[in-house]
């Protein structure tokens, strides 16, 4: 229920705490049910299909990088349009920007009360039923390659907030699917400067879990997802996050085309610098 700030107070949301309070302590999303309408719902409707990457990391609880001008009202402050929705939202009390020095800002979602009822409301309005998250989940822990492709063309073949010709949204989709994990793992999504490949890392919060690497690739044809697949686990084994671990991991490649996949797992060792089957 935290997250806010006002002046030089940092505060808590009053309306939840008082109800946390009076229900018996039971924490629920009580100030984001006292709103009449969908506000994901609105959003969606609006936001640019180019930001939705960005949504799905905010919905993963991290944060978004943002140039801003000061010299202008602040519900009009985002100085491109495509950013107006998440603004609003600021307005509205779903979204902080933190000031982080030149006009940067970085933008997330204050507290667990809004990520748990925005991931909800997002869920719904993109087709992700339990089941279908379910069974993606339990392929991609287990490392069921065969129903995990499964999975993923019944998760794309629903989505309207998705453009199939960035490997960003890939992820972007994924990370939204596969966002319960979170409670076990931090999922943290690492971009290709380049644009060509997405790293997903889920590192596990508690001691002797195994870390999971997703890479993911496009490609314009299907004859070209094999060998990009060679280029997937390569990306992964220069990746920065990926030297950082040791210990078993699940590595994970994604190569798609179209709503078509290719998936293939392996499970390895880090010991220090030594890489073993």
């Amino acid at each position: 229920y935290y997250g806010y700030r006002f002046g030089d107070a940092d505060i808590y949301n009053p309306v939840s705490i008082m109800n946390y309070i009076q229900r018996g302590f039971v924490p629920s999303e009580y100030w984001f049910d006292t709103c009449d309408d969908s506000v994901v719902g609105w959003m969606s409707e609006r936001v640019d299909v180019r930001k939705v990457p960005e949504m799905s990391w905010l919905l993963i609880g991290g944060t978004v990088d943002l140039t801003i001008s000061k010299h202008i009202d602040p519900s009009r402050m985002v100085m491109f349009d495509d950013w107006r929705p998440f603004f609003e939202l600021v307005d509205m009390g779903y979204l902080k920007v933190v000031p982080n020095g030149d006009d940067r800002y970085e933008m997330s979602i204050p507290n667990g009360e809004i990520l748990r009822g925005v991931g909800y409301e997002l869920h719904n309005i993109i087709g992700l039923s339990d089941y279908k998250t379910e069974v993606l989940i339990d392929a991609l822990t287990s490392m069921d390659d065969s129903t995990l492709m499964c999975s993923l063309y019944a998760l794309l073949d629903e989505q309207r907030l998705f453009n199939p010709t960035d490997e960003r949204h890939y992820a972007a989709v994924l990370t939204i699917a596969i966002r319960s994990l979170n409670r076990g793992y931090r999922i943290i999504p690492e971009p290709d400067r380049i644009g060509h490949t997405v790293d997903v890392f889920l590192l596990p919060r508690t001691e002797g879990m195994e870390s999971i690497i997703i890479g993911i690739r496009r490609v314009d044809e299907a004859d070209q997802m094999e060998s990009a697949m060679e280029h997937v686990f390569d990306r992964i084994q220069r990746s920065k996050g990926y030297q950082e671990i040791c210990g078993d991991v699940v590595m994970t490649g994604m190569v798609f085309c179209g709503k078509n996949s290719l998936v293939r797992s392996n499970r390895v060792h880090i010991d220090g610098r030594f890489l073993t089957k």
